[in-house]
């Protein structure tokens, strides 16, 4: 017996009938007919709306707390992450738990993001993951360097995604509880996204007003950003006041990555009254971008060639040269 004979079946046993009327019909019983008529057609209509959700595919599950007079704590991220276990969802998964700026998340700890990490690490199927924490650490001690940790250990068990959005705008902004230590655990997780394709981060702020923060942070996203040789997009949001040489050794990581065809960077800073130390941001930006979706054309272009002079000279070689250009 299929599910439509059910609920035929239901409806027809919840639906009230009259035998008929030989004689003519009152005015009253003519309502009292055209209300049961209404009720049975309501009633079929509600089975096949129910028979169609079922059939429904399901969209990728979302989890959005809009804090209004609502204070987002601790205790309220260790509920939703029960919940988030209990939904199990099963390929795509976002989870926008941004602070809105008027909040005080000083009740939000690194307690907080390990519940958090503990529900996705038992999510492990996932193959795209966009997690939002925006402003978790702005001027909040109590997020320091284990959430970062806490993050990680959460990745590592992340094999299948292809896409990820990490989204830990001002985590570091006046708070020196996260440190270059934290952000390399960080960078060391995500590298081990093997099947990355698709990478997007957001670390604006980390460096403003934070000593701890330091060049050594973006030389370890470049050292992560290696490891992920099947990425074909990056977009990343850093802060102002990098040093050349980190600079110059992201350049150098990227314009290598083969595989990579979209780059979007941006330098941004949080604060303010901060000045500008890097007044020629703008060119290393361009830079960055020109000199490796250049030479990642240039490479596209010479494909062919490579095919006739593959006995003279190997693929590799030619990218090296490439890349010296």
């Amino acid at each position: 017996m299929n599910k439509n004979h059910n609920f035929e079946q239901v409806c027809q046993d919840i639906c009230i009938y009259h035998e008929p009327i030989e004689c003519v019909a009152t005015p009253i019983q003519k309502q009292i007919n055209k209300l049961n008529l209404k009720k049975d057609k309501l009633m079929k209509k509600f089975a096949s709306q129910i028979i169609r959700c079922e059939q429904r595919i399901k969209s990728p599950f979302q989890i959005e707390i809009f804090q209004q007079q609502q204070q987002l704590n601790d205790k309220c991220v260790e509920k939703m992450s029960s919940e988030l276990v209990l939904s199990q969802p099963k390929k795509n998964l976002s989870i926008d738990l941004s602070k809105k700026w008027h909040l005080d998340l000083s009740d939000l700890t690194d307690k907080g993001v390990r519940d958090l990490s503990d529900g996705l690490s038992k999510l492990q199927s996932l193959e795209q993951l966009n997690l939002a924490l925006c402003g978790w650490g702005y001027w909040n001690q109590n997020i320091t360097d284990k959430s970062l940790q806490y993050i990680t250990n959460a990745l590592i068990l992340q094999n299948q995604l292809h896409e990820f959005n990490l989204d830990l705008n001002m985590w570091a902004y006046e708070n020196n509880s996260i440190t270059d230590e934290g952000a390399k655990n960080l960078m060391d997780g995500i590298s081990l996204l093997s099947n990355l394709g698709k990478l997007e981060l957001n670390l604006k702020g980390w460096g403003d007003g934070n000593q701890d923060i330091t060049d050594n942070t973006i030389i370890g996203l470049s050292r992560c950003l290696k490891k992920l040789g099947n990425l074909s997009e990056v977009k990343l949001i850093l802060w102002q006041n990098i040093g050349k040489q980190a600079i110059k050794q992201l350049n150098k990581t990227l314009s290598k990555m083969e595989n990579l065809t979209k780059i979007d960077i941006k330098f941004e800073s949080c604060a303010q009254q901060q000045p500008i130390q890097n007044n020629n941001i703008d060119l290393k930006l361009q830079q960055i971008k020109v000199n490796a979706v250049q030479k990642r054309r240039l490479l596209f272009q010479v494909e062919g060639v490579m095919i006739t002079l593959e006995s003279v000279i190997n693929k590799r070689t030619l990218w090296d040269i490439i890349l010296k250009l």
